[in-house]
């Protein structure tokens, strides 16, 4: 799907009658910081535009993971690794997969509770500002890559 993960190493599973009980999923470490370690670290001395880029960035990232027909039942900054660009770019690298789905299309229910599940953790570090900031370009990606809509009735404008 063209999103970023560490290169898997071995599994190991438990079988009990058949079924897997247990299972154990092993990959490459990285060293990349953890979303959240790094926009603690990171961000205090960014400017106000520095951390718009960063958060645009993440924003677009979301947006075309749920886009890709992904979703994460166990979606937290703590999941994401970081890897800055000398361009002042970012890249970002999916961990802890296994509850990582894979969907025709992701439903407004499953991205609202991914955006949520983010929220609760990064958000906590953010300000609100740049919170909304991160939510209205989430939603205005979106838009952009879909093609344009017959207006609602009674809509202004």
């Amino acid at each position: 799907y063209g999103f970023s993960v560490p290169q898997p190493l071995a599994v190991v599973e438990k079988h009990t009658a058949c079924m897997v009980q247990e299972s154990l999923y092993v990959s490459e470490a990285l060293p990349y910081p953890p979303l959240s370690t790094y926009w603690r670290e990171q961000s205090a001395g960014w400017s106000a535009l520095q951390r718009r880029m960063f958060l645009g960035g993440l924003a677009d990232f979301f947006q075309s993971f749920h886009a890709a027909g992904l979703y994460s039942g166990d979606l937290r900054d703590a999941n994401l690794l970081v890897e800055e660009n000398n361009d002042h770019t970012w890249r970002f690298c999916l961990v802890d997969l296994d509850r990582v789905k894979h969907e025709a299309s992701i439903t407004q229910r499953r991205r609202i509770k991914n955006l949520v599940q983010l929220d609760r953790t990064l958000g906590q570090r953010a300000r609100l500002a740049e919170r909304l900031f991160f939510l209205y370009r989430y939603l205005l990606s979106g838009r952009l890559s879909r093609p344009p809509t017959a207006p609602v009735r009674g809509a202004v404008g």
